[in-house]
Formats: C-alpha cells, structure tokens, sequence
C-alpha cells in the first residue's frame, strides 16, 4: 500500500480551532498509505486557517481558498489539484485512530467496494458507533446504522448510504459519476446525494470495521448556519 498516494479533502468555513486540532491528530497517528491533505477554505470569516502558515507538517498540505461554493461545490473543486489516486472527503473536526486510513481505502483497493465510510462515533461516547447511513423516507433524513448492521468485525460490510464525514472512493469512480452535485450550494445531502448515485451507477457503498471519533466542539446546527451563510 505504500505505493498509493491519497488525497484527503478537507472543505472548511469558519471551523475555529477545528482545522489544527484535525490535523494535529492526524499527525500523531500511523498509517502506511502515503497521503497528502487539501484545505478549501470556503470564505472562512474567523482565520481558522491561518495557522497553516506557521506550522511544517510531515505530509503536504495544499490551501485553496474560495468565495463561498459550498460543500459540496468545495469538494468538487479541490480534486482539480489532488494528486491522489483515491480521495478521502473528510469533515474538518475529527480524531484518527492508527491505520484508519490504511483500513479505509483496502477495501477499495482489492476491488471490493467503490465507496466506503469508517464507523463513526462521538469522541466522548466511542463505543457508540455509526456504521453508514439508512435513509429515513418517512422523515427524509438518513440514521446511522447500529451494531446490528455488522455482519463480522473484521469484515467491511454493504451500507445503504456513506456519511460525508470521512468518506473515500477513488479518483476514477469520482470522475465517472460527475463528483457531487453541482446543484447544491449551502450544506447537507451531499453525501445522500452522492450515494444514491453511485448505487445508480451500479458501485457498491461499504463501511469499514476501523473507526473515526468525530471531534465536535461545534455542533451540526452551527455548521450548517455557517454554510447557509454563502
């Protein structure tokens, strides 16, 4: 796996401390996959990046900044300078776990799934796990699958729907299916969206068994206004 490169797309805006704390953690965990990390600041109004300029990381990081494309417009546009042969779209408050990355894109590597997200869980509950979406029709809205979704837990496992929150598919596949709607232009369902049409084009979504604590200091409401500010 050392001969992969991976491109982890972060889109940001007005994170705060967020940003730094992410890639703080991912520099304090192991993984073999070579990866480079891509930052669109989307209009940030509060400098959450501006520490990019004093700090040196062991792995590039490339800064794009743009004028309010929203998030799925800023995942879009930050490939058009990814190196990566597979990408992970991450949001910007998460801890990583040793190998999370390693875990993550193998099962797009031995050509078992195209899409794949890790279990996902609070940082201060961590055995309380989302493993990908179901889509709610009645409400809709997409749940995190349970425990009762898992078939073994060293095995990835087939998900209806991938969390935008760390999700991995490679260069290829992206291309293929056209990338995230472009009709999307403030945040949330972009990651239903982008599912849905993978399932259309005939890709299989998994979940991986290697977990991601999501790091929330700032919650989903705060977030979301953030972004309906563009």
């Amino acid at each position: 796996m050392s001969d992969l490169m991976v491109s982890i797309i972060f889109p940001v805006k007005n994170e705060g401390e967020n940003v730094k704390n992410t890639l703080d953690s991912l520099t304090n965990v192991k993984n073999e996959a070579h990866y480079e990390v891509i930052i669109v600041d989307d209009a940030s109004e509060d400098g959450c990046c501006d520490f990019l300029k004093q700090i040196d990381y062991p792995f590039p990081v490339k800064l794009v900044r743009t004028q309010g494309l929203g998030s799925a417009n800023a995942r879009n546009y930050a490939v058009n300078f990814a190196s990566g042969n597979y990408f992970v779209f991450c949001d910007a408050h998460l801890f990583f776990e040793d190998n999370w990355l390693d875990n993550l894109i193998q099962p797009l590597v031995n050509g078992i799934a195209d899409g794949v997200v890790p279990g996902i869980a609070p940082h201060d509950k961590p055995n309380v796990v989302g493993y990908g979406y179901t889509i709610n029709l009645n409400k809709f809205k997409a749940d995190f699958n349970g425990r009762s979704i898992l078939k073994d837990d060293m095995e990835p496992t087939e998900t209806p729907c991938l969390p935008g929150g760390c999700l991995a598919i490679s260069k290829e596949v992206f291309e293929d299916i056209g990338g995230f709607d472009r009709g999307f232009i403030v945040w949330g369902h972009e990651d239903i969206e982008i599912s849905i049409k993978l399932w259309l084009f005939g890709y299989r979504l998994y979940f991986a068994t290697q977990k991601c604590r999501v790091w929330r200091p700032i919650y989903a409401e705060h977030c979301q206004h953030q972004y309906k500010r563009i």
